[in-house]
């Protein structure tokens, strides 16, 4: 007779089976962690390319899509300092493109424990009537427990085009001679200078609430545009 029964047997095999399963995602995981300890240890950043697509929204009349690039590069071989060049090649819905490229360059305080950043950009955005140039400059402050950015925007070249004229009714004049006179309503298009800021850091009493996890975080800015032109 044997000594254990079928259904034994399966409860027996079973627990082997369970057992292989634990044993093997013990030493995964133990293999997954020296991997990630030796790519730590001799890592280096990698480019990145992608795709990206954003719906029309508040403050964005049309869906857009946009092929981006971004690239690190040494200059100071230094582990504290970081440079890289930022590409993006953009189309809208109506097959209007526009490019956006620039530098940014950042740095680790030791001292301060804190990176600080800089950054320069060149943008073009065919609005379909028209093509407006940009310069973008800005700079940041990233430390561990707050985050401090501001970037400036200025137009260059052609920053103001005529798009279009029409009758204004609550400005008729009236005969003069055998010409009628009336008003006239003319629309532009314009680019507009600015910047924006933006302050954010730690929520109090959310750090170390969940090991691993980092606290969260609020935020809070403010933007402004300036017609040079007026209107």
């Amino acid at each position: 007779m044997s000594e254990y029964s079928m259904d034994e047997y399966r409860k027996k095999f079973s627990q082997f089976l369970l057992t292989l399963t634990l044993v093997s995602l013990l030493q995964g995981q133990a293999v997954h962690a020296e991997l990630i300890e030796e790519l730590l240890e001799d890592r280096a950043y990698q480019p990145r390319f992608g795709v990206h697509h954003e719906m029309a929204s508040y403050g964005v009349r049309d869906s857009w899509t946009d092929f981006r690039a971004f690239v690190h590069f040494d200059l100071t071989d230094s582990d504290e300092d970081m440079f890289a060049f930022d590409g993006r090649l953009r189309s809208d819905a109506f097959s209007n493109y526009g490019y956006s490229y620039g530098l940014l360059g950042r740095s680790y305080h030791d001292g301060l424990d804190a990176v600080f950043g800089l950054n320069m950009y060149y943008d073009q955005r065919d609005t379909g009537l028209n093509t407006y140039n940009q310069l973008g400059w800005g700079w940041e402050i990233l430390h561990d427990k707050y985050e401090v950015r501001q970037n400036f925007y200025h137009p260059v070249g052609t920053d103001r085009n005529q798009v279009g004229t029409g009758i204004n009714a609550g400005g008729l004049i009236g005969f003069q001679a055998n010409n009628l006179m009336y008003g006239e309503d003319r629309f532009f298009e314009q680019a507009l200078r600015g910047f924006d800021f933006e302050v954010g850091g730690d929520v109090p009493g959310t750090r170390d609430v969940i090991e691993g996890l980092r606290p969260a975080r609020a935020y809070i800015g403010t933007y402004y545009y300036d017609n040079p032109d007026g209107g």
